[in-house]
């Protein structure tokens, strides 16, 4: 691959990424969107350009699939019945209800340092969601310290999370037929897995997998 030397750190672009991280390049080009792929450079013609010593550190990274990662997460100490997988698209600023200042996710505002930022991130992950019956009867049955942890992934990346500690009545009512939740910061499981790769297969843009119980 010919890469892109900017004082002396090497760069790739985006379809060189999608290669090395054996990822398709719509996937990759959402990432970058979502500013979820490290620091970017940028030439005259507005290409973007990553280190790829990250990006190296990527591909890399370990891949769950829906029959590892529910086992990983009890490895880490997670006790719950059911981990909560949501698929984002990168954020596009708009209004929503309660709120809701994004439909998505984006590292900067995921990483901010102003609190009021950070929370709207938040709300972009929590609101608003189908939810089966049987799922919103179990969130909804969730004990005082009790929690669902909830992974936050982009173009197959988990890139966030948060855990899930109850439904956010007012707004469900507001919304009909779609949930918000309540949400709560991750635990250190978090960093055992993020910028880990997850393959979700097909399905709907929020995911109930059950956890081992044992």
């Amino acid at each position: 691959m010919g890469y892109v030397t900017f004082s002396d750190i090497r760069l790739c672009s985006l379809k060189e990424i999608s290669q090395l991280v054996d990822r398709p390049l719509a996937q990759i080009q959402i990432l970058d969107r979502a500013q979820a792929l490290g620091q970017a450079y940028t030439t005259g013609a507005s290409s973007r350009y990553y280190p790829l010593e990250a990006v190296e550190a990527l591909a890399q990274a370990p891949r769950w699939s829906k029959e590892t990662f529910p086992q990983k997460l009890v490895e880490l100490g997670i006790k719950a019945p059911k981990a909560v997988i949501l698929r984002q698209i990168d954020a596009q600023p708009t209004e929503g209800p309660a709120g809701r200042s994004w439909y998505g996710f984006n590292m900067a505002a995921e990483r901010s340092s102003d609190p009021s930022v950070r929370a709207g991130q938040s709300n972009a992950s929590r609101m608003v969601w189908k939810v089966s019956a049987s799922n919103l009867a179990l969130t909804r049955s969730l004990a005082p310290g009790c929690s669902l942890p909830m992974v936050i992934t982009v173009g197959g990346l988990i890139v966030a999370g948060r855990e899930i500690v109850g439904v956010d009545e007012a707004v469900t009512a507001e919304m009909g037929d779609l949930v918000a939740f309540e949400v709560k910061d991750a635990g250190p499981w978090l960093e055992e897995v993020r910028f880990n790769w997850l393959s979700s297969g097909p399905g709907q843009p929020i995911l109930w997998w059950g956890l081992p119980q044992g």
